[in-house]
């Protein structure tokens, strides 16, 4: 079986930090640095406003083409390739969760919007003429702000991204009412089942084998289908969901870290401490310090 690559974003372009990343370009120049046409993993978000020409994107499950104003959403963990043919142009924006979540007034993860999820793996809208001129306007003032870089910039970016996602959830959801489909009936929709799951026991359950039970499988089968679809195991994505939450604990609150261990499940705070060691390679303290250092 050959294993996909997973791309990671050149930290010395756009706006970077040791932990989140965000970057703006046009279609053009994102055509220029990607050149592969291959099924790939990338451990970012994506976004694509296709002004012109045509994108055929494909993941394991469907393969669609995109023409003139369609806007596509990649999430991470999906292998995925895009053909984007020569008169293809628009805007692109890349960023990761660390980015979005600096934005603590939105009470919305990028994670909950179904415009990235969704049971049919098919995650874009059509905009109509009527449609444009709000997506313009916030794109232009990304691209002005992108550009600007001073101390307002990146909070403004971060709540523009939060209305163009808004603006754009609205219609997806216009347009995919006739086309809703039962859990059981969508290509693969177990790993949709399965994030669900996690988001909803990870700080009580956190073995494969719960999870498994609830969706019907083996552990070894519930492995199978993570490994195709995200390239990480079940366990990996189950203890990535329980170290976002820990991160973000220990950036928004003032819980000491044996009251987030309590929290988090971990009734034994040396376990709890060498646990989050292993996963992300600095201290639960260390994390606390410089993140908040990062972040101000």
């Amino acid at each position: 079986m050959v294993i996909p690559v997973i791309e990671k974003l050149d930290p010395h372009k756009g706006w970077t930090n040791d932990q989140w990343f965000f970057r703006l370009m046009t279609i053009c120049d994102y055509k220029a640095e990607n050149q592969s046409e291959a099924f790939h993993l990338h451990d970012y978000y994506s976004v694509f406003w296709i002004k012109t020409g045509e994108v055929v994107h494909a993941t394991d499950f469907v393969e669609y083409t995109l023409a003139g104003n369609s806007i596509l959403f990649v999430p991470p963990g999906i292998r995925h390739r895009m053909i984007l043919d020569k008169y293809c142009d628009g805007v692109t924006f890349i960023f990761n969760e660390e980015f979005i979540r600096m934005n603590f007034d939105s009470n919305i993860p990028v994670r909950e919007y179904e415009i990235f999820f969704n049971h049919t793996f098919k995650s874009m809208i059509t905009l109509t003429d009527e449609d444009i001129p709000a997506f313009e306007m916030i794109v232009d003032k990304l691209m002005k702000e992108y550009n600007r870089h001073d101390k307002f910039s990146r909070s403004i970016v971060l709540n523009l991204l939060n209305l163009f996602f808004l603006e754009a959830s609205r219609i997806y959801e216009e347009q995919n009412q006739e086309e809703e489909v039962e859990a059981g009936d969508a290509p693969n929709s177990s790993i949709i089942e399965f994030k669900s799951l996690i988001n909803k026991y990870y700080r009580e359950e956190k073995g494969v084998a719960f999870y498994a039970e609830k969706l019907n499988m083996q552990p070894s089968c519930l492995n199978s289908v993570t490994r195709r679809t995200s390239g990480i195991t079940a366990g990996e994505m189950i203890r990535n969901r329980i170290i976002t939450e820990v991160k973000r604990l220990l950036f928004t609150t003032d819980m000491s870290i044996k009251e987030i261990g309590i929290e988090m499940g971990f009734d034994d705070p040396a376990y709890f401490s060498r646990f989050f060691k292993k996963y992300t390679g600095t201290s639960l303290s260390d994390f606390r310090e410089l993140s908040r250092k990062k972040y101000k």
